[in-house]
């Protein structure tokens, strides 16, 4: 097989797939992990809420620097002093992971 990135296309000696990506839903972040955990608001100011208890917190910023780690478990989380911007929460509810993008005003 053949896959061309430029054109989406596949193609075999007697046959030629053309594939439809949708790279938006690809490289979206949240459409990939738990749909379930709410997470508001998005963008934020001070605090950031979530409806589930978050274990082992991880904030990181664009650069992929880790600006915020917190392990207790939590509701919610203060932000109020990160620079606006976007950044990247990681954490865990029970044995599963979860990765949030969210945006500080």
């Amino acid at each position: 097989y053949c896959l061309n990135q430029d054109d989406s296309t596949v193609a075999t000696d007697h046959l030629a797939v053309v594939v439809d990506f949708d790279k938006a839903a690809i490289s979206n972040v949240d459409q990939l992990d738990f749909a379930d955990v709410g997470f508001y608001p998005n963008p934020a100011d001070d605090k950031l809420y979530f409806s589930e208890l978050i274990d082992d917190i991880y904030i990181y910023d664009v650069m992929g620097k880790v600006v915020l780690k917190l392990s207790e478990s939590r509701y919610s989380i203060f932000i109020e002093y990160l620079t606006p911007g976007q950044y990247i929460l990681k954490g865990t509810l029970g044995d599963k992971s979860i990765t949030k993008r969210f945006v500080k005003k």
